[in-house]
């Protein structure tokens, strides 16, 4: 089994996260804290194929979705991130919905205390060539955000 928490929708070429979004923010970080088994959340970050610069674009969105979390009292050691770019799309690019709906930040609960849980649709760095970040508290600065 494989544990979405939640995730979380940019618009094309930003990485600023709308006010709408962090109420599904300050969401997560509660269930994050209040769920003492969960040992660790991977943010995996998505452009959609038509976003220039889609791996830094998405380690932005990552970086930004980080640091709220953090912020709302997630501990930093509990975080990973990985960015995609337009690398594993959830949804094919094949119209304006999908290509919304895959300008996103996913957050997937990878370890659990416990349980074994699936490796997740999206592999790590090395196999998907996404960008992995260090597992630390210092997420990128989001003041080079587009």
């Amino acid at each position: 089994m494989t544990l979405q928490l939640d995730r979380v929708f940019f618009q094309r070429g930003r990485a600023d996260i709308q006010p709408v979004e962090i109420s599904t923010l300050e969401m997560a970080a509660e269930r994050i804290r209040a769920d003492a088994d969960i040992k660790r959340v991977r943010i995996e970050a998505h452009a959609d194929r038509f976003e220039r610069n889609g791996i830094e674009l998405s380690r932005h969105r990552a970086a930004n979705v980080m640091s709220i979390l953090i912020q709302r009292g997630v501990p930093p050691s509990t975080l990973v991130s990985v960015a995609f770019g337009a690398r594993c799309l959830p949804f094919a690019s094949n119209n304006e919905d999908n290509r919304s709906r895959n300008r996103a930040v996913f957050l997937v609960v990878l370890e659990r205390t416990g349980e074994t849980l699936d490796v997740p649709r999206c592999r790590d760095a090395e196999s998907e060539k996404g960008i992995r970040f260090k597992d630390t508290a210092t997420p990128a600065s989001p003041a080079s955000q587009k």
